[in-house]
């Protein structure tokens, strides 16, 4: 899955960490960024659920980067939604 979406849209994929436990899973990151994140993320969002309001955050945080004050609100915001625990076994 994640090499299609690299396929798709480009970026990196790296494993994180190790494993701390037997019982842990080994994890993978896709990271993007610029112009490729925002392209990925609005053909993307429509696929989401937990994701989305991130999602949607992240494209207001793109459209409003040049309006003073606006940044450091919206990137509060979304650091609070990241603060969700979804229960994955993957290391840190």
């Amino acid at each position: 899955m994640l090499e299609e979406l690299q396929e798709a849209f480009g970026g990196t994929i790296s494993q994180m960490g190790s494993k701390k436990e037997a019982h842990h899973r080994t994890c993978f990151q896709w990271r993007l960024s610029g112009e490729n994140a925002r392209a990925a993320i609005r053909q993307l969002i429509p696929y989401l659920v937990e994701k989305k309001p991130q999602a949607q955050l992240l494209l207001l945080i793109w459209e409003l980067r040049k309006v003073p004050g606006s940044a450091n609100y919206l990137n509060q915001e979304l650091k609070r939604l990241k603060r969700i625990d979804y229960g994955t076994d993957c290391a840190d």
